[in-house]
């Protein structure tokens, strides 16, 4: 990641006296804008740890940072894929992540809706996985029909942290630009029909 995204998203590095990072911190922030708490990551063992009032971050991760309308807004399964999506697509439109990964996905995008809901499409980028992508289809059935895209990554990678640190930047932007819109189960996709389905009797 760049030393501009860490600062856009008001990310702090943490180092060892050999200038290793060992911490990340994160900073989370309720709908006002106000900074209430800060989760911790452990580089070394990917472990979490919070701090401050979690219990009133109510926005998502980096949701303060972007105003709300527009055209696209991207949402991560974490916070680094967030800062990596963001510097994948050219920080173009808002990239914002859920706070508790998968699990709590479809709570933290219930309390964000408002401000998902105001952008013409939300692009769901979870993790490559059988957990991520049941997740995105949960959160994708939140928001109203036609607002949603789910983005399928090339299946050797895992996240869009994953496609930033092998630097394939062309092949994450190929990815989120041809991210499918979402339809309920029994719901016919115009753009998937072939001409074989309009010649039928």
């Amino acid at each position: 990641l760049r030393a501009e995204t860490l600062e856009k998203y008001k990310v702090k590095a943490e180092k060892d006296d050999k200038g290793n990072i060992i911490k990340h911190h994160y900073p989370f922030h309720n709908k006002k804008g106000e900074m209430v708490g800060i989760k911790t990551r452990l580089v070394s063992n990917k472990k979490f740890f919070g701090s401050g009032d979690t219990s009133k971050t109510n926005a998502l991760f980096g949701q303060s940072l972007f105003r709300p309308g527009g055209k696209f807004v991207t949402i991560c399964e974490g916070e680094l894929d967030a800062m990596a999506a963001y510097e994948l697509l050219g920080s173009k439109w808002p990239v914002v992540s859920v706070k508790n990964g998968a699990g709590g996905a479809v709570k933290d995008v219930k309390e964000s809706l408002e401000f998902l809901e105001s952008f013409d499409c939300v692009v769901i980028n979870f993790d490559n996985d059988k957990v991520g992508r049941e997740a995105a289809k949960k959160v994708a059935r939140i928001l109203r029909p036609g607002k949603s895209k789910i983005l399928t990554l090339p299946e050797e990678f895992k996240d869009p942290n994953d496609m930033l640190r092998q630097n394939n930047r062309q092949a994450y932007v190929t990815s989120w630009w041809a991210a499918r819109l979402y339809t309920p189960s029994g719901i016919i996709n115009v753009s998937d029909m072939d001409d074989s389905y309009f010649s039928r009797e």
